[in-house]
This record gives C-alpha cells, structure tokens and sequence, in this order.
C-alpha cells in the first residue's frame, strides 16, 4: 500500500498539532492558574492583603492572653494535650531572626504541643513556608486537613534544629470549605516560630477551564484526523489493499495433529 506525499505530511502536521495541544494544556493548567486564581487569594476574607491565608501567620503582630499567664499569637489557639504537663507560650523578642517578635514554645516532658487555626480554603495548588528554630532537635508535624473526612491535603514531618531554617510543603485543596492548619510535636524542647505563609500556587477555577479547553481541543484534533483519513481516501485505500493482499493481513496456526496425518 502506497501512501501519498502529501497525505503523510497532513497526517504528520495533526499529530504535532495534537502534541503541541497536550504541551499546551499541561502548562497552561499552571501558567493561566496563577495567572487568573492567585490574585482572587487577595480579595478572599481569610486572605490577608498579601494574598497569606494565615491569620497572624508573622508573629510580629497582636498576641492574645491565655488563662496559664502566656500569650499566644492571634489567629492560632492551643489544642496541647497533657494537663500533667502543660505547653507554654510566650513572646520572645531576642531570640527572632530579624529582631522582632517571634512565638515562643516550650514543650515539656510528657506534653503533646499541638496549636492551629481554621481558615475557609478555596480548592487548588497551595505552598505553605514556616521559619521555626529549636534548642534541640524537634520533629514538628505540619499539615493541612480538610473535606468531610478531614483529610490531609498538606502534611509533612520537618526536623527542626538550633538555627532558623525555612520549611515548605506544597498540596492540592480538593474540597472548598473550612479546613485546619496545625503543628504539633511530642518531643521536649523549646522553639520558636515565626513568618509563616500559606499561599494559592495555581489551580481553582481557572485549572478547569484549562482542562476543559484541552479536552475539546484534542477532541477536535482526533476528530478532523479522523474526517480526513476518511475523506481523503486513506481508509478506503487501506481496506482495498487488505482485500488484495489477504494473506499478508491473516495468517493459521496448525495444529500438531493436522501436520501429523500430512506426513
């Protein structure tokens, strides 16, 4: 079966159209996402004005009385196990890394530090960063839950050590609703935290409809590939040569018995 020159180019043109639309469609998910969804983190009520979800998420702001003495940043509250062994907080302004206020947490033996907030997520991408520091080496857990399940969207386990150091962890929100940023450790110790962040990456309405412009841009791709292999004679070309050429298009396996009674 012979194919014309310039069947093969067309055919060749729709399949790089059709990969180029799969590139197309990949990064536009992201590029148009950040483009379009990002910016609507800063009109969001539980966005500050810097597109951070975290209420209080700098500890340089306001920090609120706890009925121990201490003071925890406003926006977070305590959900510490170990009445035997309580956590303590304080606001430590000598031991921030850039010579403002920082939380201060002192773990005791036996305690089980745990401290979050709720905050109204609209579903996509995000990145959430946290500069903590300890006296000791600390493993603190770090997630993002939500949905009905409360399931972790954002979670990871950071070892924190005796110099500031930025943690980051990334994840998709796949349930629009209210959902709890927490950290927690059981180890005793002493850390402190400051400049926290929790931002939309990409995703959101916007990453739909890019999926959607793609599933019928491919659509339409496969379907005009299609058409023209029809109207172009290609697919008849194809059958007429099947029918002349049946032996190259099926073949019989014989058995050992029919092979047996030839001989």
């Amino acid at each position: 079966m012979s194919i014309r020159l310039t069947d093969r180019i067309v055919v060749i043109l729709l399949v790089m159209a059709g990969a180029c639309l799969l590139w197309a469609g990949s990064t536009g998910f992201t590029t148009i996402s950040k483009a379009i969804v990002a910016p609507r983190a800063t009109f969001d009520p539980d966005a500050s004005h810097d597109g951070n979800y975290l209420h209080g998420g700098s500890f340089k702001g306001s920090y609120a009385s706890m009925d121990d003495g201490g003071v925890i940043a406003e926006g977070w509250t305590d959900q510490s196990h170990g009445d035997d062994a309580p956590v303590k907080y304080a606001r430590d302004e000598t031991a921030s890394r850039t010579q403002s206020l920082c939380q201060r947490v002192d773990i005791p033996a036996g305690g089980q530090w745990q401290m979050e907030q709720y905050r109204v997520l609209p579903w996509g991408r995000y990145r959430a960063t946290f500069w903590m520091r300890s006296n000791d080496k600390i493993p603190v857990t770090v997630s993002v839950r939500g949905g009905p399940h409360w399931d972790a969207y954002l979670i990871d386990k950071v070892l924190v050590r005796n110099q500031w150091k930025r943690y980051e962890l990334s994840g998709f929100v796949s349930n629009w609703g209210q959902c709890t940023i927490t950290l927690g450790s059981t180890r005793p110790g002493t850390l402190w935290l400051q400049d926290s962040r929790l931002e939309m990456t990409g995703g959101g309405f916007a990453g739909v409809f890019g999926i959607v412009v793609f599933i019928i841009a491919a659509s339409a791709a496969l379907f005009f590939l299609g058409r023209y292999c029809v109207t172009s004679g290609l697919v008849a070309e194809a059958l007429a040569w099947a029918r002349r050429n049946p032996s190259k298009r099926t073949f019989t396996v014989k058995s050992r018995s029919s092979v047996a009674r030839k001989h």
